[in-house]
């Protein structure tokens, strides 16, 4: 155990500190290194890097826009603005977006363990105790493989982004109970809601607050405790406001499930599987996939068994709690981070995810590191304890590595969470949309017969899986086999005759071979069938801008600008129109807002 070696040589607390704060880092760097230079994951980046409207240039026209708008239903404003910055300086160079992310992520491996230190500080814990479990502590989150998720993923940075301020809010704040000073109390806030606009369920950050008040910083004593709830106004407000947004963007977009007595009954009942499933994850991460089901939650003897052990954790935390107050406190603060993630309050597709125990497995991690530092300190168990160690970090180091490779490769990566859990609908829709997106590809890299076998993959999983044929039939266009491409367009018609995209394609398919009357109906059609699409608004527009039809061009281009506003292609061609018709100021107008892709 190099920490508590180190711990023994000749040198001042300050320097120890930096030397073992230094080698955390140094870990941490050199097992992640290979996500600098992965690609993008084409699949699992297409929204929130491809498709993400703040992926452009920054402008301080766009940053209005980034803190009052909403990307895929969520509001993580700081996130996309670390995504303008990419683009900024990388443009699609992937190295640059996920160098951010890794220099993100070290510095919440240091933030980490000088916020673990400064706790253990106010506990009154020896010095050389509290940088052995604070070092132990860092290091396996350092190298943990439920980091990977966020690390080699550029999707889910906000969960990193949040950690950071999270951590820093807490640093700050105990820091303002030694000195008193309001600076740092205004910091601590800020730096509270920095975590809510990267993150909104950072509403865990006011409950651990509180709970580090009781212990280890004492200060629910006499009237004292007053003054604390009083402090904690503007972190509970904060985060009252967060939950408040997530509501309303959930109902704005559909996706909220009514929180019916009995549904929340049944997630309630579910929650010891979920707390089990991350322990179990944080132990033994032997399996590691993009998501997990949240029916594995299901199973009535994980429940059952789970459900008498964490009751019984409980139950001793509270016994215990004044002769042991820092396992009392580590069972409260587990329990506060991990409820938001916890299902209990469903929306959309709930599912388990390792992105999730980004902050929950801080706590399990600090029990496991101080039950290694106390066995280390047993002359019997000591060796026994150290190898254990050893053999257990190096095993997070190879699961780290390994797993890190293959977030670039959408189609394995997503086949390995199929392959695992067969059955579950949610899974089998990513795989059959990671299927099409790479077929898609592959089609624009003229690599047929890879596209062919990966839209023949998907119709094996869903024989009528409509976007199969759409992506086989604009392979076969591609190509110039233009009949047999039609027959494909037409059985994608029989399959679902009231598909938007079906008859947006095939007037797209009709518009590429000059058969504009017919263009003009497929996208009509689509919007007869399915009311109004930006797609079908927009391709309606190109079709009467290229007939010179500017008055009809314009209004639908508007019409696919008010329902899709993120769309900078809208924009451009809206723009072109205007000034086709001599509206220079008009054109300039709507290009104000839109930095150059």
């Amino acid at each position: 155990m190099p920490i508590l070696l180190l711990i023994g040589d000749p040198m001042t607390e300050r320097k120890k500190i930096i030397a073992v704060l230094l080698l955390i880092m140094g870990i941490t760097a050199l097992v992640h290194l290979r996500c600098l230079f992965l690609g993008f994951n084409f699949f699992w980046d297409g929204i929130h890097v491809f498709r993400n409207p703040f992926q452009t240039t920054f402008s301080f026209g766009l940053l209005s826009r980034i803190f009052t708008e909403i990307v895929e239903a969520e509001y993580t404003p700081l996130r996309l603005l670390s995504n303008s910055f990419d683009y900024t300086f990388w443009k699609f160079n992937p190295f640059g977006h996920h160098l951010t992310s890794y220099l993100f992520f070290l510095i919440n491996v240091a933030l980490l363990f000088l916020v673990l230190l400064k706790i253990m500080e106010e506990a009154g814990c020896q010095f050389s105790r509290r940088i052995a479990i604070a070092g132990l502590t860092a290091i396996l989150f350092g190298i943990h493989p439920s980091k990977v998720e966020v690390v080699a993923w550029i999707t889910p940075r906000e969960y990193i982004i949040c950690a950071c301020f999270y951590l820093l809010s807490i640093y700050i704040y105990i820091k303002w109970v030694g000195s008193s000073s309001l600076k740092w109390y205004l910091l601590a806030v800020l730096c509270a809601l920095g975590a809510a606009l990267s993150q909104p369920l950072s509403i865990s950050l006011p409950p651990v607050l509180l709970i580090l008040d009781y212990y280890p910083l004492r200060r629910f004593r006499g009237r004292q405790w007053r003054w604390v709830l009083v402090e904690k106004i503007p972190f509970f407000l904060i985060a009252l406001l967060t939950i408040a947004k997530i509501i309303q963007i959930r109902h704005q977009v559909g996706i909220i499930h009514p929180a019916g007595v009995s549904s929340m009954l049944s997630n309630l009942f579910e929650f010891p599987a979920v707390i089990g499933f991350y322990i179990w994850k944080t132990i033994y991460p032997m399996v590691l996939l993009p998501i997990y089901p949240i029916e594995l939650t299901n199973n009535i003897s994980l429940i059952i068994i789970f459900g008498l052990i964490i009751i019984g954790v409980i139950v001793f935390a509270v016994i215990k709690k004044r002769k042991n107050p820092a396992f009392f406190v580590g069972v409260l603060i587990f329990i506060a981070t991990i409820l938001p993630y916890g299902g209990v309050v469903r929306s959309g597709a709930t599912v388990l995810a390792d992105r999730y125990l980004y902050i929950v497995i801080i706590p399990l991690l600090l029990g496991l590191a101080w039950a290694i530092v106390r066995g280390w300190n047993f002359h019997y168990f000591r060796w026994p304890v150290a190898l254990f160690t050893l053999l257990w970090i190096v095993f997070l180091i190879w699961k780290t590595i390994t797993y890190t490779g293959m977030w670039d490769q959408d189609v394995r990566l997503t086949r390995q969470a199929y392959d695992r859990y067969p059955g579950v609908k949610i899974i089998e829709i990513f795989m059959l949309r990671a299927y099409a997106n790479a077929a898609m590809r592959m089609v624009k890299e003229g690599e047929f017969d890879i596209a062919f076998e990966y839209v023949h993959q998907a119709m094996k999983i869903k024989p009528d899986y409509i976007d199969a044929y759409l992506v086989m039939a604009h392979a076969l266009s591609r190509q110039g086999n233009d009949e047999k491409a039609h027959q494909v367009y037409q059985k994608a018609m029989e399959i679902k005759q009231n598909s938007i995209n079906t008859y947006v394609n095939l007037g797209v398919f009709h518009g590429n071979r000059g058969e504009l009357g017919k263009a003009e109906v497929m996208f009509k059609t689509a919007l007869e069938y399915g009311g109004d699409s930006a797609e079908a608004h927009y391709n309606l527009g190109l079709l009467y801008k290229r007939q010179q039809k500017f008055p009809s061009a314009v209004w639908e281009l508007e019409r696919a600008l008010a329902l899709n506003s993120f769309s900078p292609q809208i924009y451009y061609n809206l723009a072109e129109v205007l000034e086709l018709q001599g509206k220079k100021k008009e054109a300039a107008l709507i290009r104000e807002g839109v930095p150059a892709k």
